[in-house]
């Protein structure tokens, strides 16, 4: 097993001091150390073993302590042989990969520690060391922290990159380049940095591309993850040509059963759904859960994904009776991988409270909402990306609940938390706006703020090609007509409503409507139509909770394939 393609979750943490200078002649090849050099490369041999069980086990944990015991009695310039420091490096390595997060932070600290003056001697393991402790500092919380560390990693890697003959970088060279310049997008993208994260992951891409080839399963999940990079940032078109690109390649070049095929199957559903295109992006999710649940079965966090995702395209379409299963079902799968503090835990659940205030459950959906928030919160306070999907939601179910105080605390945390977004554009500010002005219980300012979110609801370039409303604008719209109804304002009202009569479904009803007093054949049709699209629905019902609950899926997918 190659370090460099064993970290490749790999995120940012802490900085360290200038480097170090190594001791005057030192050199890796001294002779005098042979017997160092012959540790390293046993141990080395059991931890680049095909044999997974060989290269986790204890044996080969053995070996990095046997490097480290004789390294650490060698003195060079009254330091210890930097071997030691590689030695711990590597036994962080294997102590993330077993989920042992806090071992790994202390091993690649102490590891670290001891490498530093010698960085430059050993520049490999100075970066993985580096991409180690961002990764699972970023694991445990420390978001920021994680952050500044694999932005120093990706900085040492730059310059090893300039100054290194091109005929000497190998495909571990670019692989180690793309995991650190990965897990720094990732971090990046936690803090609300996203158009850095855009750019560190156009750096991690064209890393893989250049240790890979464009056609492979690793370059393939590169592609999908630059296109949801760049959805976050609001380029929506050019995440939707990466995204096709993952899927032509992974159908044209990866055998279904690699995980990279339903990955790309999946983002461009997401990315179809977000632009608007929810029947589309069903059946891409559908096939890529299916996929899934051949190929690695239930219990992985890839399948949990995979039911959060499915049930994330199935709330816009108000279907929250379908949704929330999967969502809950994703949930303690997340959390039984993950720990009590998942983070993904807590986005699933904070997905399955929108779904319970939707169906009128406002307890538990508060409850939900806030639990979601106390999850990541217990890891850090800079993961910015949660209280974007709680807020909307909470806020408002705690005013209508009568719970102004929390109310106000909250929207002030939204409020902060968007201006705090480098792309924050004019829906989320007006979204934060109206509910603080609503939580503060000022009737002129909720009047105003709420007549500015519909104006910006109303603005053509917040608005997709194809007419229909993105989630974002859903809430949005869902916000201003509950301002009017609590305040009684008539024309804020019809003013949110007309926004909604100029979506493309409302236009097609419109159509539809005139049509069949013109024709009563026509509507007939049409009625016949609608029954069996109730029924397509009724059925698609029970191939989602066949999906989930893996019983009867081929029964569930033959009647719907008939029905359609």
């Amino acid at each position: 097993m190659r370090l460099s393609t064993a970290i490749s979750a790999v995120i940012l943490a802490f900085m360290v001091s200038p480097l170090l200078a190594a001791p005057s002649g030192f050199s890796p090849d001294d002779p005098r150390h042979a017997r160092l050099r012959a540790l390293r490369d046993a141990a080395t041999a059991l931890f680049d073993s095909d044999d997974y069980a060989l290269s986790m086990s204890q044996k080969t944990r053995d070996a990095w302590t046997r490097l480290h015991d004789a390294a650490i009695r060698v003195k060079v310039g009254g330091r210890p042989h930097p071997l030691a420091g590689i030695a711990l490096i590597n036994l962080s390595s294997m102590d993330q990969i077993d989920g042992r997060n806090p071992d790994a932070l202390t091993h690649a600290s102490a590891g670290l520690a001891l490498l530093e003056p010698f960085a430059d001697a050993y520049p490999i393991g100075w970066m993985q060391g580096l991409s180690i402790k961002g990764y699972v500092q970023t694991a445990l919380g420390d978001v920021a922290g994680g952050a500044a560390t694999l932005a120093q990693a990706s900085a040492y890697m730059d310059g090893y990159i300039a100054r290194t003959p091109a005929e000497k970088l190998d495909k571990d060279a670019h692989m180690l380049r793309s995991n650190i310049a990965f897990s720094h997008a990732q971090a990046l993208s936690r803090l609300g940095r996203n158009a850095e994260a855009v750019v560190a992951q156009k750096a991690s891409m064209e890393a893989r591309i250049a240790a890979v080839g464009p056609d492979s399963a690793d370059a393939i999940g590169a592609y999908y993850t630059y296109s949801q990079m760049l959805m976050r940032a609001d380029h929506d078109a050019e995440a939707e040509r990466y995204a096709r690109i993952a899927v032509d390649k992974a159908t044209d070049h990866v055998d279904r059963k690699h995980p990279s095929y339903a990955r790309a199957l999946e983002q461009l559903g997401l990315l179809l759904s977000r632009t608007g295109r929810r029947i589309e992006s069903l059946d891409y999710l559908q096939r890529s859960i299916a996929i899934k649940r051949e190929t690695v079965g239930t219990d992985s966090l890839y399948f949990q994904f995979g039911l959060q995702n499915l049930g994330s395209v199935l709330m816009p379409l108000e279907r929250y009776a379908d949704a929330e299963p999967l969502f809950l079902e994703a949930e303690r799968g997340f959390r039984k991988q993950e720990g009590d503090n998942s983070p993904q835990s807590a986005r699933a659940l904070a997905y399955a409270g929108a779904a319970a205030l939707a169906e009128g459950r406002r307890g538990e959906a508060i409850d939900r909402l806030t639990t979601a928030l106390a999850r990541v919160r217990a890891g850090s306070d800079k993961d910015r990306d949660m209280g974007q999907r709680v807020y909307p939601y909470l806020i408002p179910a705690l005013i209508v609940a009568g719970r102004r105080e929390e109310a106000r605390t909250a929207a002030a945390d939204f409020a902060a938390q968007t201006r705090d977004l480098d792309n924050a554009p004019p829906l989320p500010l007006a979204l934060a706006a109206t509910l603080s002005a609503w939580a503060g219980d000022d009737r002129a300012a909720t009047g105003e703020s709420a007549r500015r979110l519909v104006g910006v609801l109303r603005d053509g370039a917040t608005m997709n090609d194809n007419g229909e409303l993105t989630e974002d604008q859903r809430a949005g719209l869902d916000l201003a007509l509950a301002v009017a109804a609590q305040t009684q304002d008539g024309a804020l009202a019809l003013d949110a409503m007309a926004v909604l009569a100029g979506s493309r479904i409302a236009q097609a009803n419109r159509l539809v409507a005139q049509r069949l007093v013109e024709d009563p054949a026509l509507a007939a049709r049409v009625r016949g139509l609608q029954d069996k699209v109730k029924a397509l629905g009724a059925a698609d019902s029970r191939l989602l909770k066949a999906l989930a609950t893996d019983s009867g899926i081929a029964d569930a997918r033959a009647a719907r394939a008939a029905l359609a």
